[in-house]
């Protein structure tokens, strides 16, 4: 997780990153590579927020 933790923190947001309903609003998701666990954030200009990690992926928000 900490390795998906700090690709998250350099990376340029949103990426190819899916979106799923998250009260209130949505949320982006990113998988753990090699693990069932899928982690929720969201993010502004200066700030990070995982909000949740899950072990079932959501489902995607256009469903």
């Amino acid at each position: 997780m900490s390795a998906t933790l700090r690709a998250l923190a350099l990376a340029k947001l949103p990426g190819d990153d899916g979106e799923t309903r998250f009260a209130p609003g949505k949320a982006l998701v990113r998988r753990v590579r090699g693990h069932n666990l899928w982690l929720l954030y969201r993010f502004d200009e200066e700030h990070l927020f995982v909000i949740t990690a899950r072990n079932q992926p959501p489902l995607p928000i256009d469903e």
